[in-house]
């Protein structure tokens, strides 16, 4: 009985959250029968449940709800504001008796209240309301199957999806063993390249790394989740401060589908709730005001959830008033956070950001929805934590656009490890802006009084050296290759130039908690483990931002903030680079992964093209010569969002942004075109030519046609010949008969096919012995030819023999 009421807890909290949408979603549209049915079945299934683990308070008002569902599916009630708020009530009150059967604690509050309240609109029967209908005892029989029939049908197996609940801290020590198999891999790997090992063991090593990565990418989707959970609370959230603040306001929901982190999801409940509080409070104005305005007398909010790379991006817009940046500079000053000369002195981004000064408020009263100078602090703590970061657009009059950033996911992050001093850290890649050599042409540090600055392409920002902000000595031999900067842009504020020792590689770390007192020192993000599984530390940028001192106004009056470069259609960022037979070459940023050095006796010539061992996998590079230099190439890795491929490079220039038409290419499927870059032509690089060879090999294995060859087990062709033809051309093979029903191509030799079972299948593809068709053999393909056998399967395929 433990086991079943933990049960009905989980799902009974699980629905709950999607519950207020629907019934809200009800309330705009009466018509939407699907809704309140949805609503109807839930509350019968809890009542059924109720009875069966004797559960009477749960009971009462589920069945109390479920008698005014039941009216308005039968059309005898048409909902109203006034209606949906006193079955919400209700709905609270039946998720906070389940709270309560989960943590122990007594709730005394009175029931009939909401009942009554709630079945004060259903028609009354023969004069008798139907509250008095049912005494409280009253426990109705019903069977599983009557409550709710889907569950029903799901006992007995007609359900089409199969699932089980496991608890999340389960998870974490499956993901976390599964983490540390990844750095045991990555250290075999390193192992291995630095032996004389055999084909045949890096083939199956091979095998072996393609197994953790998928598992690994498995178990972490076990704890993603649509961000729907998150989204569902939030309608009732905004009618409800609608409500209190007596204005119109529509919310508008989308990308609901998008997955993240299960710990995401309740992590930004709050940055949420507070940014929709203060767009309905300060940024939502009166009706009156709206229609004076010549907008709508309703407001609108909108969210809209997008996953970009290994990102999530979350958009939250409204119509209203925008901050008035002349009422947010009486408020600064009057806090004494600046003086008028320094506000005037400060960009407009600067100005912006002191909205989430700690107890800052642009209110003149507290109220129970905002006032009291926590909420944008909240929010950016919270961010902070999450290494994620937000950025306003502000439109006086128009609107403000609040945009948040976040990793995928808190467990295995992409990073970059840097070396200061003697040491290493990991820094979030999602966090660095741009990597360059502080000896680039276009970076120059100015002293400005006590303060350095970078000045990179004409962009002044806040510039030290790591050492210098965590307090550590330098390096007693400095690095061959000279210092690097690393382009940060934190959580709020001013992006900064980070000035290391040297950027030793891009990877993925698997985060941890830091001890306690190393966290308290405000310039750490956590622990975190690189590929060669020893521990370092992650920095946190907005940390080692306050420790720069880039919050204080002061040093921001003497900043241009950094300007980030967006693929608007009409510029964007390309990367300028010499190939490695000495010419300039551009490519667009947004197709680069990463850029990193490797070794050169990882690349090697097999199967008519060049290949790199690199993490963990086999594959192609481009670019190279037909002699490899000895010691260390860099190489850019290219991704399509699905795939990944190299290409090797002489050395790497700057980073420039692209603005105008790009001129037309004689051959458009090597270069996109040529752009003009300081009076010099390049050309821009066509990224679709390293991955239009791909075909089917960067399909998931799983996810390829599968092919069926009738043979028996001591066929030699058949698995020595036609199997590894097959293979090779990006199709899953497989001789096992009970695979024959699920397969889309079947295949088999002429005098081996003539089952009726095989004859008469549309999927069949005949294979003769001779190179030319004889009588009742026209149909057939010859075995040897490749091409006429494989262009056959994708004709069948593209005919749709198999559904």
């Amino acid at each position: 009985m433990d086991d079943l009421l933990e049960e009905f807890i989980a799902e009974t909290r699980e629905t709950l959250e999607l519950l207020s949408g629907q019934l809200l979603q009800w309330e705009k549209d009466p018509s939407d029968r699907a809704l309140v049915d949805s609503v109807f079945r839930f509350v019968h299934t809890v009542k059924g449940s109720c009875g069966f683990l004797d559960l009477p308070r749960l009971l009462r008002l589920s069945h109390a709800a479920e008698d005014l569902l039941s009216s308005a599916r039968d059309g005898n009630i048409v909902p109203s504001a006034a209606l949906v708020s006193a079955v919400l009530a209700v709905i609270d009150r039946i998720a906070d008796l389940t709270g309560a059967l989960e943590t122990g604690r007594a709730i005394f509050d009175d029931d009939e209240a909401l009942i009554g309240a709630m079945l004060a609109f259903v028609p009354r029967e023969d004069g008798v309301p139907l509250v008095a209908m049912q005494p409280i005892g009253f426990v109705p029989s019903i069977s599983l199957a009557e409550y709710d029939p889907d569950v029903a049908d799901g006992m007995v197996g007609n359900s089409k999806s199969r699932s089980v609940r496991v608890s999340l801290t389960l998870l974490d020590k499956l993901m976390n063993g599964v983490s540390d198999m990844v750095l045991a891999r990555n250290e075999v790997s390193r192992q291995l390249r630095n032996s004389s090992g055999s084909p045949e063991l890096d083939h199956s090593f091979e095998r072996l790394s393609q197994t953790v990565a998928e598992m690994r990418d498995t178990i972490g989707l076990m704890r993603m989740q649509p961000i729907e959970r998150l989204f569902s609370s939030l309608p009732r959230l905004v009618r409800d401060i609608a409500q209190e603040l007596d204005k119109s306001i529509d919310l508008q929901l989308e990308g609901s589908q998008v997955e993240v982190d299960r710990e995401m999801v309740e992590a930004l409940r709050d940055p949420l709730a507070h940014i929709l509080r203060n767009a309905a409070d300060h940024g939502i104005e009166s009706g009156e005001e709206r229609r004076a305005m010549g907008k709508s007398s309703a407001g609108m909010i909108k969210i809209v959830a997008r996953q970009s790379g290994n990102q999530i991006r979350i958009e939250i817009s409204d119509d209203g008033r925008g901050i008035n940046l002349e009422k947010l500079a009486n408020r600064a000053v009057a806090a004494k956070l600046v003086t008028p000369s320094q506000w005037q002195a400060m960009s407009e981004k600067a100005q912006l950001a002191t909205i989430f000064t700690p107890g800052f408020t642009t209110s003149q009263q507290v109220s129970a929805i905002s006032g009291r100078g926590v909420g944008m602090d909240v929010v950016r703590t919270n961010l902070q934590s999450l290494g994620g970061t937000i950025k306003l657009e502000n439109q006086p009059g128009i609107g403000l656009k609040i945009i948040l950033r976040l990793p995928l996911t808190l467990s295995i992050i992409a990073g970059i490890s840097v070396r200061a001093g003697n040491q290493i850290f990991g820094i979030s890649r999602g966090s660095v802006i741009e990597i360059l050599s502080i000896n680039n042409q276009h970076v120059v540090i100015e002293e400005i009084g006590q303060s350095q600055i970078a000045c990179i392409r004409g962009v002044r920002m806040p510039y030290a050296r790591i050492e210098d902000v965590l307090g550590i000595e330098c390096a007693a031999t400095p690095s061959d290759f000279g210092r690097t900067l690393v382009l940060i842009r934190p959580a709020v504020g001013t992006s900064f130039a980070l000035d290391v020792a040297g950027v030793i590689d891009t990877e993925e770390f698997v985060v941890k908690p830091g001890a306690p007192m190393v966290m308290a020192a405000g310039l750490y993000a956590g622990a975190c483990l690189p590929d060669n599984g020893k521990p370092m530390l992650l920095l946190d940028s907005s940390g080692i931002a306050a420790a720069m001192g880039v919050a204080a106004a002061e040093y921001l009056a003497k900043l241009a903030p950094a300007e980030e470069v967006k693929d608007d259609g009409e510029s964007f960022a390309a990367l300028l680079f010499v190939t490695t037979d000495g010419r300039k070459s551009a490519i667009r940023l947004s197709a680069i992964d990463r850029i990193e050095e490797i070794d050169a006796a990882k690349i090697s010539h097999a199967g008519g093209k060049f290949r790199v061992q690199a993490d963990g996998e086999l594959t192609d590079i481009f670019g190279v010569c037909a002699d490899v230099p000895d010691g260390t190439i860099p190489i850019l890795k290219l991704t399509d969002g699905e795939m990944c491929k190299y290409l090797a490079v002489g050395h790497v220039l700057d980073i420039f942004t692209i603005k105008g038409d790009v001129a037309p290419s004689n051959t458009p499927e090597i270069y996109e075109g040529v752009v003009e870059l300081d009076g010099e032509i390049v050309e821009l690089v066509n990224v679709f030519q390293y991955f239009e060879s791909a075909g089917n090999f960067g399909v998931i294995r799983e996810s390829r046609p599968l092919c069926f060859v009738e043979c028996s087990e001591d066929s030699v062709w058949e698995r020595n010949i036609l199997g590894p033809l097959l293979n090779a051309s990006g199709y899953r093979v497989s001789y096992d008969p009970q695979e024959r029903g699920k397969a889309q191509i079947l295949l088999g030799r002429e005098a081996r096919s003539d089952a009726p079972k095989m004859q008469t299948d549309a999927r069949l593809l005949v294979l003769r012995d001779n190179s030319y068709p004889t009588a009742g053999t026209q149909s057939s393909i010859y075995r040897y030819d490749r091409i006429g056998l494989i262009s056959a399967i994708e004709d069948r395929l593209a005919a749709g023999a198999v559904k």
